[in-house]
């Protein structure tokens, strides 16, 4: 789900992932809620994602939390740098994981 608010974008997604091997498979439900703003007199758009991470017993298994910047180099090319941060809960030893990433992207 896509929303358009003045200079702000809001998504929502929702996704069904089923993963495993010979030994079983695991599902997890997963919601990602995403603000995107565009700055004003500058190409640089700023946004924020919070991603929850469901088990099949209804459990918050991990979020993830993460703060991106998108700049269009040309009309079909952007490059993105973005900060992240993941938290396991209902575990014994949870992990935090830090994520930092880099993305270019072409479009045809």
């Amino acid at each position: 789900i896509r929303k358009k608010k003045k200079r702000f974008i809001f998504l929502i997604r929702n996704r069904y992932q089923q993963q495993g091997n010979i030994k079983g498979y695991s599902v997890l439900w997963r919601n990602k809620f995403t603000i995107k703003y565009n700055l004003r007199k500058t190409k640089i758009d700023p946004s924020f994602s919070a991603e929850s991470f469901y088990s099949q017993d209804k459990m918050i298994e991990k979020a993830r939390y993460r703060m991106a910047f998108s700049y269009p180099v040309n009309k079909k090319t952007d490059i993105q740098l973005s900060y992240g941060i993941q938290q396991q809960f209902n575990r014994s030893n949870p992990e935090k994981l830090f994520i930092l990433g880099a993305r270019l992207a072409y479009d045809f």
